[in-house]
């Protein structure tokens, strides 16, 4: 899971470099458009939010209490995937607003906020939960 996630954190570092160096738009969005595209990214954080507390939380619990529940693992594994993948569509929609004319400071804070909602939703288990696992 960890190597997923530094392979969306490096596509993110990506996008932004793409973002800043090679799409150089020649005219600004209407701001309707970008309020729109703000408002995308944060349903898409909400859903991630409603994802993680609806397959994340019981998934662990259950892993507390049998770490070889193979259904639980799994779950555990979806609700990590998805919500990483929100979290990296935060960071796509920010390409979408640079390449309609978004100023910088409103891309940056797409990539920001991708980066940093990946860096929260690290993927761990509780080490007694490995441990419990693997013996």
């Amino acid at each position: 899971m960890r190597i997923f996630q530094g392979v969306l954190l490096i596509a993110t570092f990506l996008y932004a470099y793409v973002a800043a160096a090679v799409l150089k738009p020649s005219s600004m969005a209407p701001r309707a458009v970008l309020e729109a595209m703000q408002v995308e990214a944060v349903g898409l954080i909400v859903i991630a939010l409603i994802v993680r507390r609806r397959m994340l939380a019981p998934a662990v619990e259950i892993l507390r209490l049998n770490p070889s529940d193979a259904k639980a693992l799994n779950r555990w594994r979806t609700a990590n995937v998805v919500s990483l993948i929100f979290a990296e569509a935060v960071a796509l929609i920010g390409v979408a607003v640079r390449a309609l004319g978004g100023s910088g400071w409103t891309v940056w804070s797409f990539f920001v906020g991708a980066i940093v909602l990946m860096l929260l939703w690290t993927p761990r288990l509780d080490e007694g939960i490995v441990a419990k696992a693997e013996s």
